[in-house]
C-alpha cells in the first residue's frame, strides 16, 4: 500500500511562478494552486493542506493578511506556512522581521530553486511533526 501524499497549497498570482511550484513539487507532493489570497483562503478551508506556500503581494488579499487569518483558524491554525517573496529586496529590515511579523514558519526570498524549496518544505514539515510528537518519519520526508 502506498503512503498518502502531502497536499500543499500554493498562493501566488504569477502564472509562471505557479507552474514552477507545480513542476518543482510534483514528484513529492500534491499541489493545489490559488491565484490570490481570497481563493487561497477558500482552498485552505476546503482542501485542508498540510502546508501552505504564499507570496506577500497578491490581489484580493495579501499574503501577510492571509497568513494571519490562517493562524487564527480554529482547526487549521497550526498548519505550517512558508512565505516566498521578492518584496523584501532592497529593504533595510532584518529577515526575521518578516517571519515574525507574518507569523510564518519560514520566510524565503525569491528566487528559490526547486531543490531548495523541497529541502525547506521537508525541514518545516519535520519540525512541525516533532512539535506535535509524532514519532515515525514518513517516507516522503526522508
Amino acid at each position: 500500500m502506498s503512503e498518502a501524499r502531502i497536499k500543499i497549497l500554493v498562493a501566488d498570482d504569477d502564472p509562471g511562478i505557479q507552474e514552477f511550484y507545480r513542476l518543482a513539487l510534483r514528484e513529492f507532493f500534491d499541489v493545489v494552486v490559488a491565484r490570490d489570497g481570497l481563493e487561497a483562503w477558500k482552498l485552505f478551508e476546503s482542501e485542508r493542506p498540510r502546508l501552505v506556500i504564499t507570496d506577500l503581494n497578491m490581489p484580493g488579499e495579501n499574503g501577510a493578511n492571509l497568513t494571519n487569518r490562517m493562524r487564527n483558524h480554529e482547526e487549521l491554525g497550526d498548519t505550517p506556512i512558508i512565505i516566498i517573496t521578492g518584496t523584501t529586496r532592497g529593504t533595510d529590515l532584518p529577515p526575521g522581521f518578516w517571519r515574525i511579523g507574518t507569523q510564518a514558519d519560514l520566510f524565503l526570498e525569491k528566487p528559490v530553486t526547486g531543490d531548495e524549496l523541497v529541502t525547506e518544505i521537508r525541514r518545516v514539515l519535520l519540525k512541525h511533526q516533532e512539535k506535535h510528537g509524532k514519532s515515525a518519519t514518513p517516507r516522503y520526508l526522508e
